[in-house]
């Protein structure tokens, strides 16, 4: 198992490459936050999600595992959809 990071700065992208991931076998997708504020309490948990889910102001972290042998086509999927390592 081979484990990649990508930054996204735009939420299509971001869903896009999940979706393609997914599709190609990916093993785990996670997508992080600013755990910071979901420490906090839970109305900014909300405003987290709500960044997460609308426009993104900062950029998002995507964190995927796939077999060894699917790396290379998971890194050309996640720049083909804006990521970046």
């Amino acid at each position: 198992m081979e484990t990649l990071r990508a930054t996204f700065n735009s939420r299509d992208g971001l869903e896009q490459a999940v979706k393609a991931l997914r599709e190609q076998g990916a093993v785990d997708i996670r997508i992080e936050a600013d755990t910071d504020l979901l420490q906090q309490n839970s109305v900014a948990a909300m405003s987290v999600l709500s960044d997460i889910f609308g426009d993104v102001a900062s950029p998002l972290t995507m964190e995927v595992v796939v077999e060894s042998s699917r790396y290379r086509q998971a890194e050309d999927t996640i720049v083909k959809y804006g990521g970046q390592r």
